[in-house]
């Protein structure tokens, strides 16, 4: 016997289903609702839907089957509602494409919703009447659980998120541990120039020693004639241009050394801006897709193609037909506010005289 919690439970949802519909500004005779009638099948058992929906306007006839389906079952096994959405599915051949369950348990306040679709799958074995290498496979697409009032997994998102907060701070420590590697690399650089200097400093001394060693070989071949002083003059003065030429070509090497740590600083510095626009643009695009699995978990959809059987004209303001978190909390609402049960009923007791 059908009870008042079994009954709720789907008209309810259709209620909130319906007024979606409204605000969507769909006409109301495009998707009509045909209750509990019955469907057969040849040569097997018919069955009745707690809640179904048709396009009229494209399947007028009295035999065709509804594009969506909705059952309800009060502290029965889950297994046997998948079982009806099943049967939906595989009787119809595709013509119903949508199953919505909706599973009630009051000693646990549980609401436990299924959206069942055909999804396509490989064919296990392939004969000769097999039309393609899929198949249609029964499948829940989405689930939802409600205790009491409230969505479970909600605590674990929170979890999730004390975890990726503690990942951020392992991130920076990292960054910064990588900054300090960096500066000591650099005071590195800094401490092998100052060697390099020191060498150099070093290679001047040699080469003042030895121009006043050659001075002092001039001063003792003074008495051997004017003519081999002017040549030692003319000489020295060539090595001296020498000497000079050689340093301006050191000093060039220099200031090319110069030139290219501060064109490497700079290529080092863009490579870190870029580094972190790139993180910047992965941590946005990663808090995306957490926030949409969040909502995922939380939310059922109802494709609009699947049960009006045409695309969505979205300038219309027409779009796939979405039940929040917060729409499912106030259908668990209705539910447990509609059937609480009654006290023990206060006895009177009336004494005659």
């Amino acid at each position: 016997m059908v009870g008042k919690l079994h009954e709720l439970a789907h008209r309810v949802f259709s209620q909130v289903f319906e007024r979606k519909l409204l605000t969507m500004g769909i006409d109301e005779g495009e998707l009509e609702t045909i209750g509990g009638a019955r469907m057969s099948v040849r040569r097997k058992r018919g069955k009745e839907p707690d809640s179904a929906y048709i396009p009229t306007l494209v399947r007028p006839y009295d035999d065709c089957w509804p594009t969506l389906v909705v059952e309800a079952g009060v502290s029965e096994s889950v297994s046997g509602l998948q079982r009806d959405a099943r049967w939906w599915l595989k009787n119809s051949e595709g013509d119903t494409n949508t199953v919505l369950l909706i599973f009630v348990s009051r000693p646990e306040m549980q609401l436990y919703f299924e959206i069942w679709e055909l999804v396509e799958m490989p064919r296990r074995y392939i004969t000769r009447g097999c039309d393609g290498e899929t198949e249609g496979v029964p499948m829940c697409t989405q689930s939802v659980e409600i205790i009491g009032t409230e969505i479970t997994g909600d605590e674990d998102d929170e979890d999730d998120e004390d975890d990726d907060e503690d990942d951020e701070d392992d991130d920076e420590d990292d960054e910064n541990y990588d900054e300090d590697d960096e500066d000591d690399d650099e005071d590195d650089e800094d401490g092998e120039d100052d060697e390099d200097d020191e060498s150099k400093g070093d290679e001047d001394d040699d080469e003042h020693e030895s121009e006043e060693a050659e001075g002092g070989e001039e001063d003792k071949s003074e008495a051997g004639g004017e003519d081999e002083e002017d040549e030692s003059e003319e000489g020295d003065e060539d090595d001296d241009e020498d000497e000079d030429g050689e340093n301006d070509e050191g000093d060039k090497d220099n200031e090319g050394e110069e030139g290219n740590d501060d064109e490497e600083d700079e290529s080092e510095e863009g490579d870190k801006d870029d580094e972190e626009e790139e993180n910047g643009e992965d941590g946005k695009g990663d808090e995306e897709k957490k926030q949409k699995n969040k909502e995922s978990k939380r939310d059922i959809t109802i494709d609009f193609r699947k049960t009006f059987l045409r695309t969505p004209q979205k300038n219309d303001g027409e779009s796939n037909i979405r039940f929040t978190g917060d729409d499912l909390k106030a259908i668990a609402r209705r539910l447990w506010g509609n059937t609480r049960k009654r006290g023990p009923r206060s006895q009177t007791v009336s004494y005659l005289s």
